[in-house]
């Protein structure tokens, strides 16, 4: 994860472990599940393989609810010691969100090393370029004729196939590698953003 920013606003750009983890086990099971908002397949596609054990209608069954948490996760406030985010990480198998759900659990600790793999083997440039976001701001203040009002940013970057810029909340987006490579698109979208919160 990236940070570009003042002291009076920040953007986040970077990938999230848990979000790669939850698509990936959606496509390694072929999971029926709708993911809001609609993702395709990652890319580069993942072959179809259910472990042994994997009860795959039952994780298909708790996936949606997990998919829920896996993205609200990165806007929940953090626990200040090291430990304690991480047994809330929903990415973590002893976490609460997997805890409760034993079977997601199963698949999520066989998929784990290939998820890995899968991510590692992708070319993973997540970041655009500093100057790219901190233009953007600057170019609104110049037009504003005053600083950006404080705020806060972050985007979620999944490696999918196909262009999506899908706001999750207010101060969270969810770009794929594919919108973010258009850089006219993404410039765009970006700026219509950061305008309505500088």
């Amino acid at each position: 994860m990236r940070c570009a920013g003042s002291s009076s606003w920040t953007v986040r750009w970077g990938s999230e472990h848990a979000v790669d983890l939850a698509l990936y086990v959606r496509d390694a099971l072929a999971l029926s599940v709708r993911t809001d908002p609609e993702l395709p397949r990652l890319e580069p596609s993942v072959p179809v393989s259910v472990p042994s054990g994997v009860k795959r209608d039952v994780v298909r069954q708790q996936w949606q609810d997990w998919w829920v948490e896996v993205l609200a996760h990165p806007r929940t406030e953090a626990a200040e010691k090291p430990r304690e985010r991480w047994a809330s990480y929903p990415g973590n198998a002893d976490s609460p969100s997997l805890s409760r759900r034993p079977e997601l659990r199963a698949a999520v600790q066989a998929l784990s090393g290939p998820a890995a793999e899968h991510v590692a083997a992708r070319v993973h440039d997540t970041t655009p370029r500093v100057s790219y976001v901190g233009q953007t701001v600057r170019e609104l203040e110049t037009e504003l004729g005053r600083q950006a009002r404080p705020f806060r940013l972050m985007v979620t970057q999944v490696g999918v196939a196909g262009p999506v810029w899908h706001r999750l909340a207010t101060d969270h987006v969810l770009v794929s590698t594919r919108f973010r490579n258009d850089e006219p698109a993404c410039r765009a979208a970006l700026r219509t953003l950061v305008a309505e919160l500088a």
